[in-house]
């Protein structure tokens, strides 16, 4: 018979008596990670709150996968992830892209910190801007806040934007590590062209005078680098170094014999007769470009 001590509770029953040290001792062998285990229970909820509002978001992942990779003895912390269960029967996977969709209807304010001369009119002088990777085309009616449409064929953020001499076409370029160049119609708004040449992105676009045969783009690579296309057939039809200073404006001569562009400091021409297209510098007086008095 057992002797009784302490207000009758027997020895073996007793708070670290020989019974719980025997539970300890088999839990111990079988778990080799028992002693984390009380090092984890001992820990207080508080403390475990402090030191998770002082982790970063680097060390939180981190901590989230040493809980995965230890087990058990993070279970005070994690308490829902013994209790994720594999389904036993699961339903059939099903691909198949949901029976609702969104539909973009409003986007508000406009990007223009990326750029210069992003705001243009069309022939229906409807209002065409970028927002994001969006071409935004406005057309107010009445009082009210008007309609907007949508091109939405980019894949980054539009910086540069033109607008064709007959009204309708319209240029943008993107920036990103093989940028794009698209020409689309504000009116059906589909694509037309989608042009490529530039690194990093598109600071400047502009369209030659009267006929828009002629797309011109500036790039945003350390050479402000300069592309002229012949768009409609897809062609590269020239390329040159521009200058290392940021490029602000950008225009064709007005009988397209020539390209100019002005920046911090520094105004350039570009002659574009001939096969090889160069620089011409900038002096007052006559302009053989524009075949006219220059002021």
């Amino acid at each position: 018979m057992p002797r009784v001590v302490n207000e009758g509770v027997a020895e073996d029953e007793q708070p670290g008596g020989k019974l719980e040290e025997t539970v300890d001792a088999t839990e111990q062998e079988i778990n080799p990670d028992y002693e984390a285990m009380l090092e984890m229970e001992a820990r207080s909820v508080s403390d475990v709150a402090d030191v998770a509002a002082n982790l970063t978001m680097d060390a939180v992942f981190d901590f989230e996968d040493m809980a995965k990779a230890s087990g058990d003895k993070f279970m005070a912390v994690k308490p829902w992830v013994g209790s994720l269960v594999t389904p036993t029967k699961p339903p059939p996977m099903n691909t198949s892209a949901p029976p609702e969709s969104l539909e973009l209807e409003w986007i508000h304010g406009a990007r223009m910190q990326s750029g210069r001369n992003l705001m243009k009119y069309n022939l229906k002088g409807d209002i065409i801007y970028p927002a994001s990777a969006v071409g935004v085309v406005l057309r107010k009616e009445g009082d009210s806040r008007g309609v907007q449409r949508f091109h939405l064929d980019h894949t980054a953020d539009i910086t540069s934007l033109a607008i064709h001499p007959e009204g309708s076409l319209v240029a943008t370029g993107q920036v990103g590590r093989t940028p794009k160049i698209l020409v689309w119609d504000s009116l059906s708004m589909l694509t037309q062209r989608e042009l490529h040449g530039h690194a990093v992105g598109i600071a400047h676009l502009a369209f030659s005078h009267a006929d828009g045969k002629i797309l011109a783009s500036v790039g945003m690579d350390d050479h402000h680098t300069v592309i002229f296309y012949d768009w409609f057939n897809n062609q590269v039809i020239g390329r040159v170094k521009g200058h290392s200073r940021q490029p602000l404006a950008v225009s064709f001569t007005p009988n397209n014999k020539g390209f100019v562009v002005a920046g911090r400091k520094y105004l350039t021409f570009y002659d574009l007769r001939g096969r090889n297209f160069k620089k011409v510098p900038a002096v007052r007086g006559w302009c053989e470009l524009c075949d006219e008095a220059c002021p």
